[in-house]
């Protein structure tokens, strides 16, 4: 993908993140990527809402009163934290509604992508009343928005194993392997045959 900077993330060791913030690139390489690639998940709620805000800039609607009301609505639609100083300058802006996303089929390639963004290999070791005092868990993890609960029930309906769990105050969704077996005969072989491409393949 042409255009954005690199720079590490001071608060995650070995993290980095891709910023692209010019609007030619946006308009041109970035909005159009993924409109022919959608997102499964419902960040792609935030994707509609980011793409029609790029539209608005794209015709310099943001220069004018009217035009900006509506691109904090856009940004107020999002749902995630919003600083306290826009919501100070914008006190009776009404939020957009957030659209709903209806899960899609996924493709192994896709399933194996997710993992290497959102996915975690534990082994846990801890104390146990074994003779030799300690006990050794594995688990593989994948952990999504608790918005995309129905994600998370497919990807083990796909797999054919796994548990649901949804986190602390419904934050989290979770899916979770700990059967030796299930991680034998299932998810290695899978992960074998559609690899992981990043760090996480280690």
């Amino acid at each position: 993908m042409a255009g954005g900077s690199i720079r590490a993330r001071s608060n995650r060791s070995g993290s980095v993140v891709l910023s692209i913030t010019e609007l030619e690139i946006l308009r041109e390489v970035v909005i159009p990527h993924f409109l022919k690639y959608p997102l499964l998940t419902q960040k792609r709620a935030d994707f509609e809402l980011f793409a029609k805000a790029v539209d608005l800039i794209s015709a310099k609607k943001h220069l004018t009163a009217d035009g900006l009301r509506e691109i904090v609505s856009l940004r107020f639609g999002k749902g995630t934290k919003i600083p306290v100083e826009l919501l100070e300058a914008f006190p009776d802006v009404i939020p957009v509604s957030r659209p709903f996303v209806e899960p899609r089929d996924f493709t192994p390639h896709w399933l194996a992508g997710f993992t290497d963004a959102e996915g975690c290999f534990d082994l846990e070791i801890s104390k146990s009343i074994t003779s030799i005092g300690f006990a050794v868990t594995l688990i593989i993890r994948l952990v999504q928005h608790a918005r995309d609960s129905k994600l998370i029930h497919s990807m083990i309906s796909y797999l054919g194993c796994g548990t649901f769990w949804l986190g602390a105050s419904n934050e989290g969704a979770v899916l979770n392997v700990r059967r030796l077996s299930d991680i034998s005969n299932i998810i290695i072989p899978f992960f074998n045959k559609y690899p992981l491409h990043g760090k996480k393949k280690n």
